[in-house]
């Protein structure tokens, strides 16, 4: 296999598993967005028939210049194999056509990284929202359970301790229904902001669901 087979196969292979990627953590993260389900399905399938145009308009780009290439070695060999001695300009045409070739690869090359970087920044994007409350701005329910998981392996291997703690806001249907819901969530953001000043960095807050917290202490008997 040449290099630019390799190239073809390794490039293929990052677009396939960054479109897995996404749509794995579109579909993993709805318990934490705020997009309905139809919505989010439709937004996968819209980002995903994109990138899977953009890159097999990109792979019959390095098709096509694979097929120049043997054009110009085939003209490279009729050169060498002339019985006079080949003309200056002959050559000269000839390597300025590799060149150009060449200039034109490495240029959708380099716009292919732009492109898988920006998308992969996209989709770190959409994952750290799909881990965040969009109100209180705390880890949500999906992260608390990512964590959890974490230390509870920690603690099967290392055996090292964390606590948890849950928490609850007293009466707060009553907040609601005499102050409206505006107040409410001004509590439960105040709550949250009032949480995350008390516990350490290491100390994980998540708003667990409604009215209810959750705090994950490593290291912590």
């Amino acid at each position: 296999m040449d290099a630019t087979s390799l190239f073809l196969a390794g490039f293929a292979c990052g677009a396939i598993l960054l479109c897995v990627g996404f749509v794995g953590g579109m579909r993993y993260g709805r318990r934490g967005g705020d997009l309905p389900a139809a919505a989010e399905a439709e937004r996968v399938q819209e980002w995903v028939a994109d990138l899977t145009r953009w890159t097999s308009n990109f792979h019959q780009e390095v098709a096509d210049y694979q097929h120049e290439m043997e054009g110009l070695a085939e003209q490279a060999h009729d050169i060498g194999g002339a019985a006079e001695s080949p003309r200056p300009s002959a050559v000269l045409e000839l390597l300025s056509q590799i060149v150009a070739a060449n200039e034109r690869l490495q240029n959708r090359v380099n716009e292919a990284e732009h492109r898988l970087n920006r998308q992969s920044e996209e989709l770190q994007e959409y994952l750290s929202e799909a881990r965040t409350d969009g109100l209180t701005n705390l880890p949500n329910r999906r992260a608390l359970d990512e964590e959890l998981n974490r230390r509870i392996a920690e603690w099967r291997r290392y055996r090292t301790p964390f606590s948890l703690a849950l928490l609850d806001i007293d009466h707060f249907k009553k907040i609601n229904d005499r102050f409206g819901h505006p107040a409410g969530d001004r509590v439960l953001h105040d709550v949250a902001a009032a949480l995350r000043a008390a516990m350490r960095d290491a100390d994980l807050v998540a708003r667990f669901g409604g009215e209810e917290f959750a705090i994950v202490m490593p290291a912590t008997t």
